[in-house]
């Protein structure tokens, strides 16, 4: 990745569109093809805005089908420079940092997301007839887009995180940016993003004996669950074999 600051965009999908993009490949990827180029477009704008004449963008973007609890969630932690490139007059490249976004910025890209997206699938056959097996894996992960047990409950703080927006089962979050000279803090974030789906610290042996493990964020007030309970959550997140 070039020297430069970056800026993390996730993007969380409705369950109905997890479930769709998690069993057609090409489908999550015009997704993800519409979530960059909003972004893209808005930080295009931003440069010219600024008097760059011919702005460049990019990402890296790394999907992830799980969530903490091992719910079948796909979603996008997607990287990008906090700025565009472009040539200077002597055809060397240059990098040009733009104003991080606003609260309302955030509102409306993911106002558009969202419209595109839904027509998208509106406009979308569903022709990927999937085999007999593939049927039994989208069944589980039908099952397992929403959270195994129901959570402890806790108290909810509703005042909105900067740089937040959340809109009909759609979110998008990009608060989190990392200074150009801080590669280090940039590395350990990217590999946060390409972790599995859980660690072998998780892992214990339950009173009885048995293997169980650990969710970082505990639906059963801390209860282990059975290693058994686990793989199958894990099969469920698997993607699908074309």
């Amino acid at each position: 990745m070039p020297i430069a600051p970056y800026r993390q965009w996730t993007l969380s999908l409705p369950y109905d569109v997890r479930l769709r993009i998690g069993y057609d490949k090409k489908l999550m990827a015009d997704v993800l093809s519409i979530f960059l180029r909003t972004v893209f477009s808005w930080q295009r704008l931003q440069a010219r805005r600024a008097g760059i004449r011919d702005p460049r963008t990019g990402a890296i973007t790394l999907c992830q089908r799980y969530g903490s609890i091992l719910q079948f969630t796909p979603h996008f932690h997607s990287w990008l420079p906090d700025g565009v490139f472009y040539e200077d007059e002597n055809g060397q490249l240059q990098f040009h940092r733009l104003e991080p976004p606003t609260d309302d910025d955030i509102d409306k890209l993911l106002l558009r997301v969202a419209d595109r997206v839904d027509k998208l699938l509106a406009a979308s056959e569903d022709d990927v007839i999937p085999e007999d097996d593939e049927q039994t894996l989208i069944a589980a992960q039908a099952a397992a887009v929403k959270s195994p047990l129901s959570p402890a409950s806790t108290p909810r703080d509703e005042s909105r995180r900067a740089r937040c927006s959340f809109f009909e089962g759609y979110s998008l979050h990009a608060d989190l940016a990392v200074h150009q000279n801080d590669r280090k803090k940039l590395a350990r974030l990217v590999r946060y993003g390409l972790r599995p789906p859980f660690a072998n610290k998780r892992l214990s042996l339950t009173p009885a004996g048995k293997s169980g493990s650990s969710c970082a964020s505990p639906t059963t007030r801390g209860r282990p669950r059975s290693l058994k309970e686990d793989r199958a959550r894990t099969v469920r997140v698997l993607a699908p074999p074309h």
